[in-house]
């Protein structure tokens, strides 16, 4: 929650200072360059250990306490998309200025990292 609550104010910072593009650059490295690791460091796994984990898979899924945790975390998913936006409704729609916006899309978020101690 931490760091959701830096980001919107380095990614202003960075939107302000080098624009859009750059900023989109700089933030999607990090995730590339990772993702390149982890994807070359993996070892193949056989077929036989897949079919067997999926029949596995497909059994847990009709247990019900495995299909309310995955409704539960497909409502905080939607939570978590729909709050991408409240930014570009501050701008858009309120007409703030993108400084105000990241700084207020920061307040609001920081209840989620003062939250669960209060």
């Amino acid at each position: 929650m931490v760091g959701s609550t830096i980001a919107p104010i380095v990614g202003a910072a960075l939107l302000l200072a080098v624009g859009w593009r750059s900023t989109l650059l700089i933030i999607s490295l990090p995730v590339l360059i990772s993702g390149f690791i982890i994807f070359v460091s993996l070892k193949d796994v056989r077929e036989d250990v897949v079919e067997t984990k999926g029949r596995g898979f497909l059994h847990a899924l009709r247990s019900k306490n495995v299909l309310s945790i995955s409704l539960l975390r497909s409502v905080m998913a939607f939570r978590m998309g729909v709050r991408s936006f409240l930014p570009l409704y501050f701008i858009n729609v309120l007409g703030l200025s993108t400084e105000l916006s990241s700084g207020l899309y920061s307040l609001l978020l920081l209840g989620g990292v003062v939250g669960p101690f209060v």
